[in-house]
């Protein structure tokens, strides 16, 4: 699968800090919640899937989204670490940290997170993450 990254308009495109470099190496960058966005929709997904959040919304799971993108990032379902420390569904899902974080309205920190699964979803899962977890970082190249 070879996304059309012909869709993607990097003019519109800033990280949400262009500090957070995190793990990456040089010229590279953990992506903002809106480069995921981006490389999403030139995968196929819509507009009106992209911006849909929360676990119950598979975004993009007419399109096999989910399986798309495991295919275009080599995915290897790593698991994460839980907040109960212990390894969950190793083999099963991978979760991506972005580099968009953000307060809701009671005043909590969060993180938007990316959770693509071989299970009950087609899709790719966006949501707010407040719990102290251990999830993989995805690296994208400079622009």
């Amino acid at each position: 699968v070879i996304p059309d990254l012909s869709k993607i308009n990097y003019a519109s495109l800033k990280p949400a800090t262009s500090s957070i470099k995190g793990s990456c190496p040089q010229g590279w960058h953990i992506p903002s919640d809106g480069e995921f966005k981006q490389l999403e929709m030139a995968l196929g997904m819509s507009g009106l899937d992209a911006n849909k959040e929360g676990i119950e919304n598979d975004r993009g799971g007419n399109e096999n989204i989910g399986n798309k993108l495991a295919i275009y990032l080599k995915l290897k379902y790593a698991g994460y670490w839980s907040i109960n420390n212990t390894f969950a569904q190793v083999g099963e899902v991978d979760v991506f940290w972005t580099s968009t974080a953000g307060k809701d309205e009671y005043g909590r920190d969060y993180v938007w997170i990316r959770y693509i699964d071989t299970l009950a979803h087609k899709g790719v899962i966006r949501k707010k993450h407040y719990d102290k977890s251990a999830f993989s970082v995805r690296c994208f190249k400079n622009y």
